[in-house]
């Protein structure tokens, strides 16, 4: 669940001209712990951004892997079950990126609309059109009932792909050579029990 917020979170921005900042996103959820798993919890003073969120996703096992390390570029450390007291927070009203921000309901999402945002690479490198909402003439991410479309970027325009791979992280493959493959699974949960468990100590207080 903690995913699809912060996803959800992209998307609304890239839909709206709204620079998805990491403050920004604490401003509407901050840090929940529930039977040992994280997630995020919305603050209760602020808007909701993300309406009617699923309940629950099905066969998530299956699609549960592992990722090396050199995947990741900054050091992370595993965090142990702890109480996390609810936060109240006062809405920043005057801000013009707050206000910009309209809340969407969770709906299934057509690939195309992830290329519009900048939030998917299934896009060619060599094209020179960019795919944007159309409704009565006119270009707007943020109107429903709007047709998708493309039309031609302008001589001095970075390609459309370019603009958006800028916004994942890829890992290098000297990274990716580094790791061991004895300390590191990979693949579906089927892979996994092949392996055995996986040991983890809570972190000392």
């Amino acid at each position: 669940m903690g995913m699809v917020q912060i996803r959800h979170f992209e998307f609304l921005c890239q839909s709206m001209s709204v620079e998805p900042l990491v403050d920004r996103f604490w401003v509407f959820y901050q840090l929940h712990c529930s039977l040992g798993f994280y997630s995020f919890m919305q603050h209760s003073l602020v808007k909701k951004i993300l309406l009617t969120p699923p309940k629950s996703f099905h066969e998530w096992k299956s699609k549960f892997f592992f990722i090396k390390s050199g995947v990741i570029p900054v050091k992370t450390d595993f965090r142990g079950v702890e109480e996390i007291p609810p936060e109240t927070l006062e809405a920043p009203v005057i801000k013009i990126w707050y206000q910009d921000i309209k809340e969407i309901p969770s709906i299934d999402l057509p690939k195309r609309a992830l290329v519009g945002t900048k939030m998917s690479l299934f896009w060619k490198a060599d094209r020179h059109d960019k795919l944007v909402y159309i409704e009565d003439k006119t270009m707007a991410y943020q109107r429903e009932k709007g047709k998708m479309t493309t039309f031609q970027l302008d001589a001095g325009d970075k390609p459309w792909y370019h603009q958006m791979v800028k916004n994942f992280t890829l890992p290098k493959d000297a990274d990716l050579e580094a790791q061991s493959s004895a300390d590191v699974g990979v693949g579906p949960e089927s892979k996994m029990k092949k392996r055995g468990p996986v040991a983890y100590t809570a972190p000392k207080n």
